[in-house]
C-alpha cells in the first residue's frame, strides 16, 4: 500500500478566499502563501 498523498485541488473558493485576504492585508497575504509554498516539502 503507499502512502503518498494527493494533491488537493486549488478551487474557486479557495481563490476567492486568498484573493479577499489579499486586499484586506494589502498584499501581505500573497507573502505568507509564498513563504507556506516553499517550506511545503514535495
Amino acid at each position: 500500500m503507499s502512502n503518498q498523498r494527493k494533491p488537493k485541488r486549488y478551487g474557486l473558493l479557495h481563490f476567492a478566499f486568498d484573493a479577499f485576504l489579499t486586499f484586506i492585508t494589502s498584499g501581505f497575504w500573497l507573502i505568507w502563501i509564498f513563504v507556506r509554498e516553499m517550506r511545503r516539502e514535495k
